[in-house]
């Protein structure tokens, strides 16, 4: 080879060594110019929560759409999301590259009511036999966290007219199926007006000069507090008159043999040999009472008795059967009856001279009673 040939051969190798160099920085330079517009603006990397559910009127926002966010941030974490109403509702979240570049993402969520409804009142409640009151809206407040109205049922059986206690409950239900109950007890109790009205007992006064007995209802205190009956009598006539003063019902027998060799029926004792008793019968009932002392039957309303406080049958039945021992009778005389009470009826008369009815009292029970 000579020397000419040397000299043409080396500039082409430099030439192809200055391409390969330039050719693999240029690759570099792309690599390197690529790897940064991937890094520059690579989206952002999340992962949406699914199956999401909040309570109703509950404060939630958006950060608990979505978790594990990377490169890159959401736009507004604390923005409120709608939980007033339940249903499916629908969000739509922005979230923003570190590039800058905006993406928005649509998150679903169930909003449910399972917080039940709030019962307010009191564990015991006392109301006075005979209320009207309505329980379920004079004694307790019912709210939800979300529905304005609420079932309420009262759960329990009670008797307003029935003293006692009685264990009930509240019931409330909402729409959303959610139930809440508060055991309470109801006291129906007698009002102090109701219970000085109530008759216990019985206060009987007589008075001699009007042959009138009356006989006062009496509460609980002792307090005369009402008239329950008046009747016409025949107390003892002058030469044995009944005693005046105050004594107590004891004994009583349903038939009684009396003085004057006569029989009395249903008496009452008052004190001693002095009884409450129906006008006398010259013989006893065998079986019925039909031998009566019609002269002195016409005699009632006026003083006529052996010392005993005669009466018409159906008032001695009534006091034998009502007046407890104990009960006072107080006898007395005065011209005028207390403020209040009428002179009772005398009754009528009975014809001596009608042979079938003068034997028998006219307010006998017996079916065979002629007056029947």
């Amino acid at each position: 080879m000579d020397s000419n040939e040397i000299n043409i051969t080396k500039p082409k190798k430099k030439r192809a060594v200055k391409v390969i160099i330039l050719v693999t920085i240029f690759a570099a330079v792309a690599a390197v110019a690529s790897f940064v517009l991937m890094w520059v603006f690579r989206p952002v990397r999340y992962t949406v929560n699914t199956g999401l559910s909040f309570e109703v009127k509950s404060n939630q926002t958006a950060s608990a759409l979505i978790s594990e966010i990377s490169d890159g941030e959401m736009t507004d974490p604390d923005a409120q999301l709608d939980t007033a109403t339940i249903g499916e509702h629908t969000s739509s979240i922005e979230l923003t590259s570190a590039a800058g570049i905006k993406e928005t993402v649509d998150v679903s969520y169930s909003v449910v009511d399972t917080t039940p409804p709030v019962i307010e009142g009191e564990d015991g409640i006392t109301v006075y036999r005979g209320s009207e009151s309505n329980i379920k809206t004079e004694f307790f407040m019912v709210t939800d966290n979300y529905d304005e109205e609420v079932q309420v049922d009262l759960v329990g059986d009670y008797n307003y007219q029935a003293v006692g206690e009685y264990e009930l409950g509240i019931k409330a239900t909402d729409k959303s199926g959610n139930e809440a109950i508060k055991n309470f007890k109801l006291n129906v109790v007698v009002d102090p007006n109701e219970e000085k009205a109530i008759v216990v007992g019985y206060y009987i006064k007589v008075n001699r000069r009007r042959n009138v007995v009356m006989v006062y209802g009496m509460n609980k205190d002792g307090e005369l507090i009402s008239l329950v009956r008046t009747m016409v009598s025949s107390v003892g006539r002058a030469d044995s008159e009944t005693p005046l003063g105050k004594f107590t019902v004891s004994d009583r027998y349903e038939t009684l043999y009396l003085v004057g060799n006569v029989w009395g029926r249903y008496a009452t004792r008052i004190n001693g040999p002095y009884f409450f008793h129906s006008v006398p019968y010259f013989t006893k009932g065998n079986p019925h009472w039909d031998n009566l002392e019609y002269l002195e039957y016409n005699k009632l309303g006026e003083p006529a008795s052996a010392g005993c406080v005669r009466l018409p049958l159906a008032d001695a039945v009534w006091i034998y059967q009502n007046v407890k021992a104990g009960t006072v009778v107080e006898i007395y005389d005065d011209d005028n009856l207390p403020a209040g009470v009428e002179q009772p009826a005398i009754p009528a008369r009975i014809d001596v001279n009608d042979t079938v009815k003068r034997g028998w009292e006219p307010a006998d029970w017996d079916s065979a009673s002629p007056w029947n």
